[in-house]
């Protein structure tokens, strides 16, 4: 018992170790501050109408919105799976830390378990932990609010390291490991991180088959394969229901195929794009040759977008800089334009930092490449290359061939992201060189290869510090094609050439010094790791003041990286980083719109006051009971109570695809989503950009009222609103449609784009448009009925119930984007088939006389999977009670 408790003490240092080191990181997250995270801001307001309806409706999930792009299903936005227990599993194994803390902590113990499952060291797996939960990769995303992200990322590790368990003797413990792992990453819910460990594993399985071939141990092998490949489909199970629907939805997303053939502009639609994500779309944020570099040198290529006069340090460089100039007016000039330039040079629209991987942990991971005994090096020299080559902004060569041949491949963007195999890749390599190095004496035969290698890397970042403009463009293809073009203008005057040739000089030179920063940053580091492995090569220092003194190198390198990103800094006494609970639960202020769209609208509202009340009541439990601001509360409540009462729609006049504020108080025409339906951004592309275009164009002309009745698309959609300043009461648009009408003509449509061409003349209360394969199951009215109508009697997320007259059977469109996995309609109970019209909305036959016509969203993708998730969920939960009883007899008898 003694030898257990022995052996369990690293473990215990490791887990004060991860705890602590991951607290540092965000320490004001315990001084009643959160981290300040736009994309949970973006989530806040886009998933507003599902919270309001879980609360109002004790729980229920709704699984469909309309407060974003008219309607779409929720399933990813926000859907609690209440059958898959792998959540309160992963909430344990954070001890109950703050997200952030919990996840970066979650990341260093899962590559520690790792390790654990290869026999490395334990004290070396904890280095490797620091450097892998350190990896910048996950501070820059749970800085945005990617946490679905970085969560999957977290458990990369232990997944790997169940696989290699089990296809190397220990089945079992192996395959539990995996299906424990691999359920929690699946939980996590970030389909693109999941696509990368798929490839990781099978490259590392392959590995695994042919070595243990060559050993004749494949006995060995094939068990621990049928072991992970039932912990695979086990683990499947408690995400199954989340699985089902996001592959169903999947279908009608962006990701989907295409029936237009053209796109907005008129240009042809290229093949990859018929079939899935355009490939300039997804490589967008990939990166330029040079700054695949940054994963050892943070600030190659700047680090992080931001204006260079927003430094103090550069901005008193740049005033430096202009008092040489000659003339006042020009050295303001010089100063606001210099200043107003990007600190980031990359190929990327944007970037919030380098994907840093340690400048130490790189120069090991490079040593472990040449000299680590472990087969996995050889799978991992593959799979470093290929994601360093996948990351690169190229539409050709191995990213092309990837787009159009590779299954599933363009159905993600920033497809960079692949360097979360190099993250896991790097650290791995690292601990297995120095396991090597320490433990190895025939590691000796290799003190020519080691002093090149080492000395190789060093040398190169030597050359780097020297001459960096040598090897490295200080400027972005954009701004060099910028510059030249300027240069050789026939219309510049010789001054103004001066000029902007002193200002590309000043621009060159402070990008220069950012660089040489770094390289002599990173340099110095390196240097300093390579000391160490040369002393513990010459055995000038013991084992355990090697490995101690790399994890401080590793954390002093990689913390400090990570403060660039999240830190404690004050602009006037308030935090860059962090904010109070009220400002991150409410991201948004109501404007004067808002406020008298809600004085106007409530007033309809039987029961408003009784549904505010329980929203109010129920915003006292969760995130809701850290908010201090109760009147902002209240305002909140009454928001949600008009919306889950009132079905009609605001238009904001802004990036229809770039606004979640809207979707916090109304219904919305635009919103915030990666994934929104195919049909309904093909609509915005084609229609509703331009006539919010038009709009801007005609309005002071023609009149709001004019303009707004010569914009089909908006008033089809019901937009009731037009908001075009947040200190402006709001348009009433007199033309919107309603929730639902009656139509006395129907125009055919033979192709998809025909459908989009008659939508810029159609006049939608009297016509609807409808493709020639529904055309048969909607037939225009015999005559029109003056007196005909349909009224909005019940709204909800997943039941609306209209009442409509008729004196003739008609056909009738409704406000509702169409959606045919799991919509349902019945006239007096009775179902009824419903097509698609006007290319995104709902349309039925209605019979003459008094009726009523319900919508109901209960997909059975949603309910047929929730049983086999709690079946799933169990069948984990004894899987892993069944193998800790074995492994822990085990464990007492070895004691």
């Amino acid at each position: 018992m003694k030898k257990f408790f022995v052996k369990a003490i690293p473990h215990a240092v490791a887990v004060t170790v991860f705890v602590s080191v991951s607290c540092a990181l965000f320490p004001r997250l315990f001084d009643g501050y959160e981290l300040r995270q736009s994309d949970i801001e973006h989530f806040i307001g886009m998933s507003k109408e599902i919270a309001d309806y879980r609360i109002l409706h004790d729980g229920e999930e709704p699984l469909w919105t309309n407060s974003m792009f008219g309607g779409m299903p929720a399933y990813q936005i926000s859907v609690i799976h209440g059958s898959n227990y792998v959540r309160q599993i992963d909430a344990i194994l954070k001890l109950g830390l703050p997200a952030p803390v919990g996840i970066v902590f979650m990341a260093m113990l899962g590559f520690y378990i790792l390790c654990l499952c290869m026999r490395v060291n334990p004290w070396l797996g904890m280095a490797g932990g620091l450097a892998f939960g350190l990896a910048s990769f996950n501070v820059l995303f749970l800085a945005a609010g990617h946490v679905s992200k970085v969560n999957a990322v977290a458990y990369l590790a232990p997944t790997l390291g169940g696989l290699l368990l089990a296809m190397r003797g220990k089945w079992l413990a192996g395959g539990a490991l995996f299906a424990l792992f691999f359920s929690l990453h699946l939980s996590a819910n970030h389909l693109q991180i999941t696509y990368y460990l798929a490839i990781m594993l099978a490259a590392v399985g392959i590995g695994e088959a042919v070595f243990a071939l060559r050993r004749k141990q494949f006995s060995d092998w094939w068990k621990g394969a049928v072991a992970v490949f039932c912990g695979a489909l086990l683990a499947v199970l408690p995400s199954a229901g989340n699985l089902a629907t996001t592959r169903e939805y999947s279908e009608f997303t962006t990701r989907g195929a295409t029936e237009l053939t053209t796109n907005a502009d008129g240009t042809p639609i290229s093949e990859a794009k018929q079939t899935g994500l355009d490939p300039s779309y997804i490589l967008e944020y990939n990166l330029g040759a040079g700054e695949l570099f940054s994963v050892l040198i943070p600030d190659i290529k700047g680090g992080r977008s931001g204006a260079l006069g927003s430094e103090k340090e550069i901005n008193k460089v740049i005033q430096k800089e202009a008092r040489a100039l000659p003339d006042e007016r020009m050295a303001d000039q010089f100063v606001q334009n210099l200043a107003s330039m990007s600190r980031y040079w990359g190929e990327q629209q944007f970037s919030g930092g380098a994907f840093y991987l340690g400048a130490a942990a790189f120069l090991l991971f490079l040593l472990g490449l040449f000299f680590a005994s472990d087969q996995l090096k050889w799978p991992a020299l593959l799979l470093s290359l290929l994601s360093l080559s996948l990351a690169l902004k190229s539409e050709g060569g191995l990213n092309g061939f990837f787009i159009d041949t590779v299954p599933l491949y363009n159905k993600f963007r920033d497809t960079k992201m692949i360097l979360v195999l190099l993250q896991l890749l790097v650290p791995l390599m690292g601990v297995l060189f120095l396991q090597r190095l320490l433990t190895d004496p025939d590691f000796k035969k290799s003190k020519k290869w080691l002093y090149a290698t080492g000395g190789g890397l060093v040398g190169l970042l030597l050359l780097f510090f020297l001459a960096p403009s040598t090897f490295f463009s200080l400027q972005s293809l954009s701004e060099e094609a910028r510059f030249s073009a300027l240069m050789s203008s026939p219309d510049m005057a010789p001054e103004q050439l001066e000029f902007a040739s002193q200002l590309f000089t000043s621009l060159d030179g402070i990008r220069e010094n950012i660089m040489k920063a770094d390289i002599g940053r990173s340099l110095g580091f390196m240097a300093v790791m390579l000391f160490l492995v040369l002393m513990s090569f010459w055995k000038r220092l013991p084992a355990w003041s090697v490995i101690a003194l790399t994890s401080l190198v590793v954390l002093i390198d990689q913390f400090t990286v990570n403060r660039r990103y999240v830190n404690d800094d004050r602009d006037k006494n308030v935090y860059r980083h962090y904010v109070k609970a009220d400002e991150k639960y409410l991201p948004y202020d109501a404007g004067v719109p808002d406020d008298l769209i809600l004085e106007t609208e409530k007033t309809g509202v039987k029961d408003f006051d009784e549904v505010k009340k329980k929203l109010l009541d129920g915003m006292k439990d969760g995130v809701f009971s850290r908010v201090r601001n109760r009147e902002k509360l209240e305002e909140v409540a009454a928001f949600g109570a008009l919306g889950l009462r009132t079905n009609f729609r605001v238009l904001k006049l802004t990036n229809l695809t770039g606004d979640s504020e809207t979707s916090y108080f109304h219904k919305s025409l635009g919103g915030y989503h990666g994934a929104k339906l195919k049909r309904y951004n093909e609509l915005i592309e084609h229609r509703l950009n331009k006539e919010l275009q038009f709009f801007a164009d005609t309005v002071n002309a023609l009149g709001p009222e004019r303009t707004l009745a010569l914009m089909p698309a908006v008033n089809m959609l019901n937009a009731r609103y037009i908001v075009y300043a947040a200190s402006q009461p709001p348009m009433l648009n007199q033309a919107a449609c309603g929730a639902a009408w009656f139509v006395s003509a129907l125009q055919e449509a033979s192709t998809a784009d025909e459908e989009m061409k008659l939508l810029a003349t159609l006049v939608p209360d009297s016509v609807c448009i409808v493709a020639s394969s529904d055309s048969g199951k909607l037939r225009a009215p015999v005559a029109a009925d003056s007196s005909w109508g349909i009224t909005l009697e019940e709204y909800g997320t997943r039941r609306l119930s209209y009442r409509s007259t008729s004196a003739v059977e008609a056909p009738a469109v409704f406000s509702e984007i169409y959606y045919p996995a799991g919509w349902t309609c019945t006239i007096d109970g009775e179902e009824v088939p419903y097509v698609r019209v006007n290319y995104v909305l709902r349309g039925i036959m209605v019979p003459a006389g008094e009726h009523e016509i319900v919508w109901e969203f209960d997909p059975p993708s949603f309910r047929k999977y929730a049983g086999v998730s709690l079946a799933g969920s169990w069948l984990l939960i004894l899987l892993l009670a069944g193998t800790a009883v074995v492994e822990i007899r085990r464990l007492l008898k070895q004691s």
